[in-house]
């Protein structure tokens, strides 16, 4: 049977999303594909901008603390964050309403790690030829 979470319909992300069945949350690393001014709720006139994933079908709704991040990581013009990656995080002390609930964030994603290349093995050396006796066979 599907929990309580699952079962309510929301159109935007939330911390469920991200929870990992054990009472936890999950990080989500994710790339950005759009951002749209859009209506919160049917009977509402309230705006927000919102930010949608290429990973998940739900956009996350954008606060003046993530826009200030975005801003500072990725740049002023919101056109080049198209196809940037960043972290979808659960911070347990977001407050709403004076209570603590805790919310989405994003942070920086992490550089890329270099490949590993190996070495290649060192080729085996001939001693000089001055080394080398008179007697000695040259192969």
């Amino acid at each position: 049977m599907p929990r309580v979470s699952e079962m309510i319909v929301r159109k935007f992300l939330s911390k469920e999303d991200l929870a990992d069945g054990q009472g936890g949350f999950d990080e989500w690393l994710v790339t950005i594909v759009k951002l749209l001014l859009e209506r919160m709720r049917d009977d509402s006139d309230e705006q927000r901008w919102v930010v949608y994933f290429r990973e998940h079908r739900r956009g996350l709704v954008l606060g003046t603390t993530v826009l200030r991040f975005l801003e500072k990581e990725l740049g002023e013009n919101s056109e080049d964050w198209i196809n940037k990656q960043v972290v979808v995080f659960v911070d347990p002390t977001i407050t709403f309403q004076g209570r603590v609930t805790g919310g989405l964030r994003l942070k920086r994603a992490a550089p890329p790690k270099p490949a590993v290349v190996p070495k290649a093995p060192k080729a085996p050396t001939s001693p000089p030829l001055e080394e080398l006796g008179s007697d000695d066979d040259i192969p």
